[in-house]
């Protein structure tokens, strides 16, 4: 942070962001703290470098005989609102730790137009069905569909972490007007396990494959525009495309 010349902060310039953490916090009784790294748009939160210390790196600061605080998640958000602002000050800025540092975790995420509700008959879907096994956490919370550890075709080595299907027009109403021509807008979402380089990865274009192939059914399309997808992994592992670039 300091080569950066980035300063951690306890607080953002956004209060619905502020108000979001501070909720999440006091649900999980202070096992959870979030400190914030401005870097880019301040008035969303891919604007912040969100600095997460929890049970899990607090354990990990234990077993290294470190403070508890010595260990954080380092978490870049709201990298997947397209229509948002996001400035190229945070591509900079995460590519530097991506060229240093393993990748964990990489959220993607597919928006398309469906228009049935979000609701218990997506457990029984065909979309979804070889991802739900009997270990398989499965639940419905308002208008979200989670599927936690899901399973993995037995013809596919790679699996995800996490799959999620949920009313974006729903959720993007509760802050702004939208346009009602957008009442079908759903989001599929997919946490994949990277756990390497970016740069060295090979299993990312087989994991947006699979996503690909899950969201042409589920929208009951035959094409999925995968190009605002490309040009952020471009521009997280190539920082020569950041020149006189705007988003």
């Amino acid at each position: 942070m300091n080569k950066l010349n980035l300063d951690v902060k306890d607080y953002s310039r956004n209060f619905l962001i502020n108000q979001y953490f501070e909720e999440k916090e006091f649900k999980s009784k202070n096992d959870y703290r979030i400190n914030f790294v401005e870097i880019g748009n301040t008035k969303n939160l891919s604007g912040y470098i969100l600095l997460k210390t929890n049970l899990k790196s607090m354990k990990l600061s234990k077993q290294r005989k470190k403070s508890t605080t010595y260990y954080v998640e380092v978490i870049f958000a709201g990298l997947r609102q397209p229509t948002k602002d996001i400035s190229i000050k945070t591509y900079d800025v995460l590519s530097h730790f991506i060229k240093r540092a393993k990748v964990s975790t990489i959220d993607i995420c597919c928006d398309g137009s469906n228009n049935r509700s979000i609701d218990k008959k997506l457990y029984y879907s065909s979309v979804f069905d070889e991802y739900i096994g009997e270990k398989t956490k499965v639940k419905l919370i308002g208008t979200t569909f989670y599927i936690n550890s899901p399973s993995s075709p037995s013809a596919d080595a790679d699996y995800f972490l996490k799959i999620m299907v949920y009313d974006k027009y729903i959720k993007e109403s509760r802050y702004k007007s939208i346009d009602t021509s957008l009442q079908n807008w759903k989001r599929l979402e997919f946490r994949v396990s990277i756990n390497e380089k970016l740069k060295d990865n090979s299993t990312l274009e087989d994991y947006a494959h699979d996503v690909v192939a899950i969201a042409k059914e589920y929208f009951s399309v035959t094409s999925i525009d995968s190009s605002y997808f490309i040009q952020q992994i471009t521009l997280l592992t190539d920082r020569r495309t950041h020149r006189g670039k705007t988003l």
